[in-house]
């Protein structure tokens, strides 16, 4: 194969004080016509800086110490920005993880397109909105005439995500580089927006750099992978022979630490049940505007389960699906409209704001990202104590159980007087963890806890999880799209579609002889499915 960029001894230098020297160093491979190459590796890898290094994207203080890029006879990291201006967007396109934040709220979709011909100066007016009508097409966008005068926060987060491709591939690109473009998505999106980039990386004959933590992912679509650690690649060769066969020991690690697709059969639990929700319902309404109607969405519509003492109950769904909302129904974050959610003999949903306050202390949450639940200005200390406190718990106490936690999470007790931003993402949910354990609760709901971790520190909070709820003997509702997660951890699983709860059941019944035909979609969009059998 011919290379169409080529790397050779990348080194990317890190401000002093940094944890290391080089976010990246010693980086040699190129990438060829026509194929897809996988980047594969930990936060902190270096993979996405290797990206924004090509891009001309870098933050402050980071530079590019040394190195060659190639890329249609020029040296990339040699071009002056003017000239490495014309070429992003033109010759290669970028497709980023959050489109919500690529994307820019105060514009039209259309015309978001429309400006990536209009900085290269291409095309006039009408040709630029007709270009950009048959590229919301070409990447799968529905009533494409709606989808051009639409702002992004009226797109799902699949939609964000073609509209993201429909850019980057608006001038033909010859290499398209995506950073962890699925990440964030349920695991239906997840297949179909992979699958958009497999159709349309064929139909155009792009080269793709596709930048990714999930080997299921580099199974579904990869020729070629490269695994990166501490900056620096450990191991490159074809997918198959990788997955296969890996010979470093760390991506061995990363694929040991994929949750397999084996379904453990737990002990059935026969306790009383800590919580029962009953015919719970919720629907949103959006009021209209001018010449504009009422919109409402159904985001529960008449569910029911229960939890027992000492379980683990998985609620699955795609995005949308309203497993989420359930989960804030219960402690009232969203209030239901109707139904019952019985708390050990108690309704949640019949108390009043003062004892509210109180029974809340027996319902804690973890939410999906940790940062942003944490006060940045606080230390980890005052984010533990401060639950305890505002029930009455003297405050030496307070802290005295929250040196012990840490310890619990496995956290050095000094991190107590550090701040949120001085740890890992992993870390961070350890922390949350810690204090949803502070209130001694008899419930903890879990909102998409691992979903946005590496999968060997997934894999790590897993681990945590599972064994705090048997040692503590806690009831954990855990809600996520993370099929193989949700197969690895629960007792009981309840699958949610559009409100609905369409399927329940315990997890080895539910996943390998499912009854919705909407559960065997879920399952059979996992992927790299195929692979983990076939490795099997």
């Amino acid at each position: 194969m011919d290379a169409v960029l080529s790397i050779q001894d990348l080194a990317i230098s890190l401000p002093p004080g940094a944890d290391r020297d080089y976010a990246v160093q010693n980086i040699s491979f190129d990438l060829n016509a026509g194929e897809i190459l996988c980047v594969v590796g930990e936060s902190g890898s270096g993979k996405s800086m290797t990206a924004n290094a090509l891009m001309g994207l870098l933050p402050d203080q980071v530079e590019v110490a040394r190195g060659v890029a190639q890329f249609e006879g020029r040296d990339m990291l040699a071009l002056p920005d003017t000239e490495r201006r014309k070429l992003r967007g033109d010759r290669i396109g970028m497709i980023f993880q959050e489109p919500m934040t690529a994307l820019n709220p105060l514009m039209r979709i259309g015309d978001q397109i429309a400006e990536v011909f209009e900085a290269h100066n291409r095309h006039t007016p009408p040709e630029r909105r007709e270009k950009a009508l048959a590229l919301i097409r070409e990447v799968g966008l529905p009533d494409p005439e709606k989808i051009i005068r639409a702002y992004p926060f009226q797109l799902s987060g699949g939609q964000r995500q073609r509209a993201m491709i429909a850019m980057a591939l608006a001038l033909d690109p010859a290499i398209l580089i995506a950073d962890e473009p699925t990440t964030a998505l349920d695991v239906t999106t997840q297949a179909q927006i992979l699958d958009l980039i497999k159709t349309i990386q064929e139909r155009h004959g792009m080269a793709v750099m596709f930048i990714t933590h999930d080997f299921g992912v580099v199974a579904e679509i990869a020729d070629r992978v490269i695994v990166m650690r501490y900056g620096e690649i450990v191991e490159q060769g074809a997918a198959r022979e990788v997955l296969s066969n890996p010979q470093h020991d760390y991506t061995r690690a990363l694929l040991d630490a994929i949750p397999s697709d084996s379904v453990p059969t737990p002990e059935p639990v026969t306790e009383p049940p800590v919580l029962e929700v009953r015919d719970l319902r919720k629907t949103f309404v959006t009021s209209g505007g001018l010449f504009k109607p009422t919109r409402s969405v159904t985001a529960i519509d008449g569910v029911s389960f229960s939890i027992a003492r000492g379980e683990v109950l998985g609620i699955v769904g795609e995005s949308g699906s309203g497993k989420s909302t359930v989960g804030r129904a219960i402690v009232r974050l969203v209030e239901a409209d109707s139904g019952e959610v019985i708390l050990d003999g108690q309704d949640m949903n019949a108390l009043s704001p003062a004892e509210l306050r109180t029974a809340r202390r027996r319902v804690q949450m973890i939410f999906q990202d940790p940062y942003a639940s944490l006060n940045p200005r606080k230390k980890i200390l005052h984010a533990l104590c401060e639950g305890p406190i505002v029930q009455g718990v003297p405050k030496d106490k307070a802290q005295a159980r929250a040196h012990e936690l840490l310890e619990i999470v496995e956290l050095d007790p000094g991190a107590a007087d550090r701040y949120p931003h001085e740890f890992s993402g992993g870390q961070r949910q350890r922390i949350g963890i810690a204090r949803a354990l502070a209130m001694d609760p008899d419930l903890i709901i879990a909102d998409e806890a691992v979903s946005a971790l590496d999968v060997s520190i997934q894999a790590q909070v897993l681990e945590l999880l599972r064994d705090l709820q048997q040692r503590l003997h806690l009831s954990l509702m855990f809600i996520t799209h993370d099929m193989r997660v949700a197969a690895q951890l629960c007792d009981r699983v309840a699958v949610m579609q559009f409100g609905k709860l369409v399927e329940i059941g315990p997890v080895a019944e539910v996943f390998l002889n499912p009854k919705a035909e909407y559960t065997r979609n879920l399952l059979a969009a996992v992927p790299g499915t195929e692979w983990q059998v076939g490795a099997a």
